[in-house]
């Protein structure tokens, strides 16, 4: 059991293309796996993603347990006596005549370059794998290496969050009302045509947009029922404020969320 655990910036953004049931049953894992030294046993997606992630925690569970029992032990440094030197001073040194380097050192060096670069392949092996599944969701026979190709011309940013570029490829194509095997072949050579990449800048802003709106709307619609002042009931007014009937505070919905602006005067 620990009270801490190195997450990797590359994990959460894999995640965050997962439906929001597949991200809470990855966490959860990570969560246990990490503080409780417990491994779930996971199905599905979860199941393919945790695969991937699994042996950068594996390592730094490894380096937190060795570093519990004290690590290394302290660098010491040798004294030479006159008698067995010709020459040289009785002096402590830190150059010629102390202890050679550490091989550990150079290991642990590479052990943290190594963890970067796995988590770099980690990330392209994630996305791969999330291409793949919608390829296969949408009836597109797709083999590794075509998946591969959309990680090496388009940039990783595109091909991860909510809104990213392989669903709006999909998209466009599935509701392009081509054959499927000509759907299949513009799926497949999507990341090279311009048409796509110059489209998708704003299809994505467009779909973030609207989100934005409908979780606005959303809180909009279920307004506070009491006033966060007194405990009064609220009530809508003109412009769709709402009005304390107990202590006459006003609030208006800005920036999607309902703040007190003041008091109604009589």
């Amino acid at each position: 059991m620990r009270d801490s655990f190195i997450f990797y910036r590359s994990f959460c953004e894999a995640i965050d293309d997962l439906p929001d049931t597949e991200q809470l049953i990855l966490y959860r894992a990570i969560k246990e796996f990490c503080l409780n030294d417990y491994e779930i046993q996971l199905t599905g997606i979860a199941n393919t993603f945790w695969k991937l992630i699994k042996p950068n925690l594996t390592a730094n569970n490894k380096r937190y347990e060795d570093g519990k029992k004290g690590g290394r032990p302290p660098k010491t440094t040798i004294k030479i006596s006159e008698t067995e030197t010709s020459g040289f001073n009785n002096t402590e040194t830190s150059g010629y005549f102390s202890e050679k380097p550490n091989k550990d050192d150079a290991a642990d060096k590479d052990k943290d370059v190594n963890l970067n670069a796995d988590a770099d392949e980690k990330t392209a092996e994630i996305n791969k794998l999330y291409i793949l599944e919608v390829a296969s969701r949408n009836g597109f026979v797709v083999t590794e290496g075509q998946a591969a190709s959309f990680i090496i011309y388009i940039s990783s940013d595109w091909l991860t969050g909510e809104f990213n570029f392989i669903d709006f490829v999909s998209e466009r194509i599935k509701n392009s009302g081509k054959p499927h095997d000509e759907q299949v072949r513009l799926f497949v050579k999507s990341y090279k045509q311009d048409f796509y990449i110059n489209e998708f800048p704003a299809w994505r802003a467009e779909k973030e947009h609207s989100a934005t709106e409908t979780v606005k709307r959303k809180t909009f619609d279920n307004s506070p029922g009491v006033c966060e002042r007194c405990g009064g009931n609220l009530s809508r007014v003109n412009n769709g404020r709402l009005l304390c009937i107990s202590c006459n505070s006003l609030f208006d919905f800005e920036n999607g969320m309902w703040n007190f602006t003041g008091e109604l005067v009589a």
